[in-house]
């Protein structure tokens, strides 16, 4: 884990940046969030973000939670092995991922993984 500073509106906050692991069988990497939804409850939380298509990729999430902002993390899974040399695409589409937060968001930040914020709107 890396720690890098990001600006939250009127002033700085550290925010511990979250490092993917992958697996031999998985790509990964920072995928961007577009957008997101909470339910009244301020804990779920509907994330769309650009992914890979619906027929190569599964994806589920989690929440890096700090008390000034939360990173949502979508861990890509390839649903079907590809033959050897096999090339794929790299277009994006639109993708949706479910994940509850250990605190409701209240007044934290959600961000990408780069630090810029992300529109959350009440469900």
């Amino acid at each position: 884990m890396t720690d890098a500073f990001r600006s939250n509106d009127r002033r700085a906050r550290r925010f511990e940046r979250h490092r993917l692991s992958v697996a031999e069988d998985e790509t990964g990497g920072p995928h961007v969030l577009v957008r997101a939804s909470v339910d009244p409850s301020g804990r779920d939380l509907a994330v769309d973000f650009i992914g890979g298509s619906e027929s190569l990729f599964d994806y589920e999430a989690e929440a890096v939670e700090t008390p000034a902002a939360v990173a949502v993390v979508p861990h890509e899974r390839v649903r079907r092995a590809l033959p050897s040399g096999t090339s794929i695409t790299a277009e994006g589409h639109l993708r949706l991922v479910h994940v509850r937060l250990r605190e409701p968001l209240g007044g934290r930040v959600l961000v990408n993984l780069d630090g810029t914020p992300v529109e959350v709107a009440q469900a």
